[in-house]
């Protein structure tokens, strides 16, 4: 009995996807932590990376569906959409500096369809630290849902994430860049 492949994202099978992230490896001279996600989207997948001396960076794998009818009008206008997004992507989060933004150092190519940005690891995204708030168990459930998340993070703290956030947007709007991934 052989060994099944797996889509990864219903995008490439699982030897394509792992080509693509050998590729980034060898481009960069870091080392992928391949079990280690650290955050999904809709075409992209971001992996824990290792220099050869010991920094600890994040890695945006961004990958494109292929086109699977090379006649269907729609599905090649919806790839070079995502295509140029992808490509815009890497070129902004590069020249994006600002003390309130993840810094990222480096953009690559891959192939044809795929791309990466090398970027400083955040030791945790507010969504993951609202979540490990909650799930704490701080409260219990039934009270917590009714109370709501302002009141139990308390003022102290949502000023702390309101006055990142809010420079950050200011900054993106400065520049006129429009951010796609705010939750």
């Amino acid at each position: 009995m052989g060994k099944k492949e797996i889509n990864v994202n219903s995008i490439y099978s699982t030897t394509e996807y792992l080509s693509i992230l050998h590729s980034l490896e060898k481009q960069t001279n870091l080392e992928l932590d391949k079990k280690r996600i650290i955050g999904k989207g809709g075409y992209s997948q971001v992996y824990q990376a290792k220099s050869k001396g010991g920094k600890i960076f994040a890695a945006k794998i961004i990958t494109i569906p292929k086109i699977e009818d090379k006649t269907n009008k729609k599905e090649i206008i919806k790839y070079e959409i995502n295509k140029t997004i992808a490509q815009s992507d890497c070129f902004y989060a590069t020249r994006a500096i600002h003390k309130a933004i993840i810094r990222a150092f480096q953009s690559y190519s891959l192939n044809k369809d795929s791309y990466a940005i090398v970027m400083q690891k955040a030791s945790a995204s507010l969504n993951n630290i609202i979540t490990q708030f909650y799930n704490g168990n701080v409260m219990p459930t039934a009270i917590m849902s009714k109370i709501n998340l302002f009141n139990q993070m308390g003022e102290m703290l949502s000023k702390y994430f309101f006055n990142q956030i809010i420079p950050a947007m200011m900054y993106l709007k400065e520049n006129n860049w429009v951010h796609f991934d705010i939750k």
